[in-house]
């Protein structure tokens, strides 16, 4: 994922990954957890098992900062996939 996101600094960004390709039947999404850099707040997160994606909405930080915000998902199996997005915040 090597894809950089753009928001503003009062606005929020929902940002979806797709962890279906790296789980095969009969393993099943359990969670996921995404941190944020303290700049950043994680505003909700939503986990959607059944497709094998979870999406995180996140707000704030600071004009012209570049932050990397990490997800990691856990398998039924114990297994963990850790996963990220590269967020960039500016102010037009």
């Amino acid at each position: 994922m090597s894809d950089v996101f753009v928001q503003r600094t009062d606005g929020k960004l929902d940002y979806t990954f797709d962890w279906s390709d790296d789980i095969d039947d009969p393993i099943t999404l359990v969670s996921v957890s995404h941190i944020a850099p303290s700049d950043l707040s994680v505003d909700s997160e939503i986990v959607d098992t059944a497709s094998g994606t979870s999406t995180v909405i996140l707000a704030g930080g600071v004009h012209g900062a570049t932050y990397l915000v990490k997800a990691l998902a856990l398998l039924s199996n114990g297994l963990q996939i850790p996963g990220e997005v590269t967020l960039r915040v500016f102010d037009a």
